[in-house]
Order: C-alpha cells, then structure tokens, then sequence
C-alpha cells in the first residue's frame, strides 16, 4: 500500500487498482476529480493493489482506510469473478461502516459480460450502505486516438445530501 498525506486535506481518497491499466484508469478518473474541485493538493490519498487484500492485515488495514475516505474507486479489468479478497474486503469495510457520507466508484475496462455482473455486486453493496455510486468504463465508440480510454459514466445513485459529495458527483461528470 502507499500513502500520500496532505497537511490540510480535504479529501481523503482510496483507490483499489487491479494491475498498471487499471490503477491508470483510477489515477485519471481522480484526478479529473480533484481538479474540478480544485483540491490537486488537498488529497490524502491511499493505494492498494487488489492482490495484496488476500493478506488479512492488509484487508483490514484497507477497510480501515475505506471508513475514512471520501471517495473509494475500484478499477479492474473487469473480464472475471469477482476476486475472493475484494468480496472479504468489502465484508470488513461494510461492518466498519460509518454513517459518514461517502463515493464509491466502480472502473472497469469492459462493460460487457462479468463486467456487469461486479457491476451489480457493487451497486447493492452502495445501494445497502446508502452510498453514492458511480460505475464507469472506457468509451470504446471513440474514433479518434485523442478520445481513447475516456470514461464514460453509466449510472449514479442519488441519496446523499452533503455538499461535498455532490460536487465529486459534480467532478465526475454525472
């Protein structure tokens, strides 16, 4: 795992990353976040390689970083069942869980087949949490080499009040 510690942070990010696409993809889809919110340097920022959550320490120490953050993104290729760790993590994180309002973001490569079924996973899981969600996939209509690997946002599930979560949906581009 890495850690990245603003002094003054006003968001606090986890971002759970498959392999380097993925991880990019994630890196991308934050970024754009926290530039349309002007936080670049106000983010407290966790990385985790999805591999390293079939540790036990690792995967509570990740539901820990979770119950914190802000905004959770999980980017995976999304081609497979959903990893056993993830759904173990997801376990931890939900009987941590807070009342504090939060963002998770599912980002896959396809959106077709297995895709769809992690898709739904995650959704109940937000839907169960009263949490906001976002899933997003690469555009794969784009023409141009320029458009390549833009994001394309599928669906959000509106039941959050608070201000800040409403401009990350607002940076997301839902």
């Amino acid at each position: 795992m890495q850690f990245r510690t603003e002094a003054d942070a006003e968001l606090k990010a986890l971002v759970i990353y498959e392999d380097k696409p993925a991880g990019i993809r994630a890196e991308r889809m934050l970024d754009r976040v926290l530039i349309r919110l002007k936080l670049q340097e106000q983010c407290e920022l966790v990385l985790c390689r999805l591999d390293l959550l079939d540790w036990l320490q690792a995967r509570r120490e990740v539901a820990r970083s979770a119950v914190v953050a802000d905004i959770v993104l999980v980017s995976m290729r999304g081609d497979k069942e959903l990893h056993p760790a993830i759904g173990a993590w997801l376990n931890l994180w939900s009987a941590l869980q807070t009342k504090k309002p939060q963002v998770l973001g599912l980002l896959l490569e396809q959106s077709h087949g297995q895709a769809m079924d992690l898709a739904l996973r995650f959704y109940r899981f937000a839907l169960n949490k009263g949490m906001e969600i976002f899933l997003s996939w690469p555009d794969r209509g784009s023409r141009s080499r320029q458009d390549e690997g833009v994001d394309r946002t599928a669906t959000v599930m509106p039941t959050l009040g608070s201000l800040r979560h409403e401009r990350i949906l607002e940076a997301i581009g839902t």
